[in-house]
């Protein structure tokens, strides 16, 4: 396969979310000392482009420490801004004076000739591509490896970069073959046996991590509070995480706890949370895990619905359920639950495919939240996916600051587990507790949600010691520009340059839009200092993914047109809980309705706009979005480092207010009118009502920090009635 790939900024948009620089196996360089030109090669005249590429790579191909495994696949990327420049200019030449080119010169071929001819000459047997890019040679070179190497196109990838000077004078070129990453050949097929193992499922991981022969002295997991006499930060080794798990299988097991059983889970502690969902899985039974901030006569009634066996609910909410009917017992508090014998834990379930394995509830924007039941295999049909594919930098060591309870920490904790990966969790997501963490702790990768991403905007971040962190990860809603550009410019990362693999400042943040019920993000797209593709672009779907653009009566739309998101992936849930009605209005067609409003353009990138609950209708066909008008507001006014936009319909008349969190030292009394109208574009600006400065804390948010809009326009409906 042969292509030549256009432009592109930086690392191209559509590169593989948390994939970044594999190992390096060989590179090498022409010139090198004692080099002279390269050797002519047979069928290229007028320009040394040719011969400088086929000298390079087959120096670095010989440099290869080993053979290449049967049945490996290794691509070819070849990378010239300009291409055959020499070539160019004798055409141009030899036209120029009334000359006759031969009918068989193509000098614009000579990229894609000489990579095929490469290619053949080694036996390299995946894909061929030229890049020709306007932005960074070596990260679009870099990027474009990543993608062949996650998609499961090539095995390995040959990059080389070739720039020649108006004067047909070599500059040289630089060649780098791209393998696995740095990993033990153990850990290496460890991944491979996982992906591969179709006992494996979201409910035991950590069994089949160990049953694969995993060192029990690896990596298990580090959590910010004391477990069982072991004090905060401390990691917990494989073993010793089993065990502890165990001890609370054969103290669950003791109570009565039988397999799909769903009990309640209710604590702050992310080790309470993440240990009690092992320890039920391990028995078959199925955890619910909920959320700390739920005011008590939500969560009471949320147990209610469940309709399970009982309660584990640490000492504080244990007090909150006081004077609350859940309709089950409270079993004991997580921190008991450690006091089980290990010895006597019940031997692993045996999960079937479709098994639940665990209920995670969505933020209850708009009361009491929906139950959100995954399966045994629906859970892991992402992280399988990803087993299979080359590890990144930036997914070694991992300081995991989403929410506890929600389905993204059970996706990372299993990720990690099978990743051989060491994971430190956060029981609270604030923005300085995330700080203190990443200095304490140094992470190479930081995942969580964009309202964390929000709250550390607001910090001065060049008086942190960030440099340990190459990735940032989010998941849930998509996140702002302005957010997204002050994290990537810290920490650093790996890059393709002329003079090979380097470390250089400024790290990569992936972004995507996924919630609970995806069971991962679909889509991914890749930010660094240097790429531009904002505006809520989410990038493409992953590969296990179907997406479309979707009518109100379930017809696919063309690029271009906005419409409602429709997904189709095997990480979908299962349904709600206990909620077949609403299980089924979510679906269309055989689509599962996100409840979002996107658009795709000509290239396959998806862009969010809104969610459709916050947008607004007109009669006339026209939509106002308030997610796509709040990220206009952050992109054009420097000194607000955060804001809502609220667009009410009242009969006729559409009205929009501005809420604004000004960065520290701005001046609320400056009137920001003319700026905002003019950042949301003639037709929202048209209906502005007001531009209010607010805090943080005046803001309504659901227990993920989610704002509840629907609130605020409830209060705004009341003030304009009073």
């Amino acid at each position: 396969m042969t292509g030549t790939r256009g432009p592109g900024p930086g690392i191209a948009p559509g590169r593989p979310a948390g994939h970044g620089v594999p190992r390096v196996l060989a590179q090498a360089r022409w010139p090198e000392p004692g080099d002279g030109p390269p050797p002519p090669l047979p069928g290229f005249v007028h320009s040394t482009f040719a011969p400088l590429v086929a000298a390079v790579a087959g120096r670095c191909l010989d440099r290869r420490p080993a053979p290449v495994p049967a049945g490996a696949r290794c691509a070819v990327v070849l990378v010239s801004a300009a291409g055959d420049r020499p070539s160019a200019t004798h055409v141009r030449s030899t036209v120029a004076a009334g000359g006759r080119v031969g009918p068989l010169f193509f000098f614009q071929s000579v990229p894609n000739s000489v990579a095929g001819q490469v290619a053949a000459r080694w036996g390299l047997t995946g894909p061929v591509v030229c890049l020709s890019p306007t932005g960074d040679p070596g990260a679009d070179a870099t990027a474009e490896a990543e993608l062949l190497l996650y998609d499961g196109d090539a095995d390995e990838a040959l990059l080389v970069l070739i720039e020649q000077a108006p004067d047909a004078t070599p500059t040289g070129a630089v060649a780098v073959l791209l393998g696995g990453r740095r990993q033990s050949m153990r850990t290496r097929g460890l991944r491979g046996a996982l992906a591969a193992d179709p006992q494996l499922g979201a409910g035991n991981v950590l069994a089949r991590v160990l049953a694969h022969g995993a060192d029990p002295q690896g990596p298990g997991l580090t959590f910010d509070t004391p477990v069982d006499g072991y004090p905060a930060g401390q990691p917990l080794t494989l073993g010793r995480l089993d065990e502890r798990v165990a001890a609370r299988a054969a103290w669950l097991h003791a109570r009565g706890v039988q397999p799909r059983d769903p009990v309640a889970v209710w604590a702050t502690a992310a080790a309470d949370m993440v240990l009690s969902f092992l320890a039920l899985t391990r028995l078959g039974a199925i955890p619910a895990l909920m959320n700390g901030k739920l005011r008590p006569e939500i969560a009471a009634e949320y147990i209610r619905r469940l309709r399970g066996v009982g309660v584990l609910a640490d000492a504080a909410h244990t007090d909150l359920l006081a004077g609350h009917d859940p309709g089950v017992p409270v079993l004991g508090t997580p921190e008991e639950a450690g006091t089980g014998d290990p010895a006597q834990a019940p031997a692993h379930y045996r999960h079937h495919p479709d098994d639940p394995i665990v209920i995670t509830h969505t933020s209850g924007t708009t009361g009491v939240p929906k139950a959100v039941l995954h399966s045994h295999a629906s859970l892991f049909a992402a992280t399988r996916h990803l087993l299979s594919m080359p590890q990144a930098q930036g997914t070694h060591r991992i300081l995991n600051a989403l929410p506890a309870p929600h389905t993204a920490t059970v996706l990372m904790v299993n990720q990690a587990l099978g990743n051989r990966a060491e994971m430190f969790l956060l029981s609270e997501q604030g923005g300085e507790r995330v700080l203190d963490a990443i200095q304490r702790w140094r992470p190479d990768g930081v995942f969580g949600f964009s309202m964390t991403w929000a709250e550390l905007a607001r910090f001065d971040l060049t008086g942190y010691d960030l440099d340990s962190v190459r990735l940032w990860f989010n998941t849930g809603d998509c996140s702002h520009e302005p957010h997204v550009r002050r994290l990537v410019a810290v920490g650093s990362r790996d890059v393709f340059t002329r003079q090979g693999v380097t470390r250089v400042p400024g790290s990569v943040f992936i972004d995507g839009l996924g919630s609970s019920e995806m069971g991962h993000s679909m889509f991914h797209i890749t930010h660094t200092v240097d790429t531009d593709r904002y505006g809520r672009c989410v990038g493409r779907p992953y590969r296990f993914a179907r997406v479309a653009v979707l009518d109100a009566e379930g017809n696919e739309l063309p690029p271009g047109q906005v419409g409602f998101l429709g997904v189709d992936s095997p990480s979908l849930f299962r349904g709600y809980w206990n909620d077949s009605v609403t299980s089924y209005r979510f679906r269309l067609r055989g689509w599962y309705l996100t409840g979002d409003l996107v658009r795709a353009d000509a290239d396959g990138r998806y862009y969010h706009l809104d969610r459709a609950v916050d947008s607004v209708a007109l009669p006339d066909g026209r939509r106002y979005f308030t997610a796509l008008s709040e990220e206009r507001i952050l992109a054009a006014c420097p000194d607000v480092t955060d804001c809502t936009v609220l667009i009410v319909a009242d009969g006729d008349t559409v009205t929009t207010d501005v809420l604004l969190e000004l960065a520290a030292g701005a001046d609320p009394a400056t009137d920001r009118t003319a700026a905002i109208r003019a950042a949301l574009g003639a037709d929202v600006g048209a209906t502005l009502r007001r531009v209010v400065p607010v805090r943080a804390d005046d803001i309504p948010v659901t227990v993920t920090g989610k704002v509840r809009k629907v609130a605020l326009r409830e209060r705004y409906l009341a003030e304009s009635s009073s």
